[in-house]
């Protein structure tokens, strides 16, 4: 079982590593993939565990509503704070505050599925791949270097 303080502070460092944060971004922007999925796939693979294509349906739809309604409209607003020279610090600092508060929610609520889940060991897991191809089999042909780049990070 995979505790939400365990993944947070795993999400949060290797969030942080060289190429890891502009990789998941990249994925976030260009195919609408979730960061907190990414990481706790990556957290599933540096640990050996492979998840079946179902399973990862179900983390997705599992953040679906969350996602859509409130984490990505509120960070649609920090983005655009970030370019406007009348949008003070403190607004700045409070938005993204909001925004980490409902990113922490998106891992509880993908916990609570994952954490269900009976995991398969692996030598080599699949799973970034298996999240990336669901709704575009090639995009793991044109995102290969960024899924180099994640696993890349694993052993840093």
């Amino acid at each position: 079982m995979l505790s939400e303080e365990v993944f947070w502070k795993y999400a949060l460092e290797f969030y942080g590593r060289a190429g890891v944060t502009n990789s998941c971004l990249k994925l976030q922007d260009d195919l609408g993939l979730n960061v907190n999925l990414l990481l706790l796939l990556c957290w599933c693979e540096q640990h050996q565990k492979q998840l079946d294509g179902e399973q990862i349906d179900l983390l997705v739809l599992s953040l679906a509503h969350w996602h859509r309604d409130y984490t990505k409209p509120l960070r649609a607003i920090r983005r655009k704070l970030a370019l406007d020279d009348n949008a003070t610090e403190a607004v700045k600092r409070a938005i993204f505050d909001a925004e980490m508060a409902l990113e922490k929610t998106e891992q509880r609520l993908l916990l609570g599925i994952f954490n269900q889940f009976k995991l398969a060991d692996a030598d080599t897991a699949l799973n970034l791949q298996r999240y990336i191809s669901r709704d575009d089999k090639a995009a793991v042909i044109r995102f290969a270097g960024v899924i180099d780049q994640l696993r890349g990070s694993f052993t840093v």
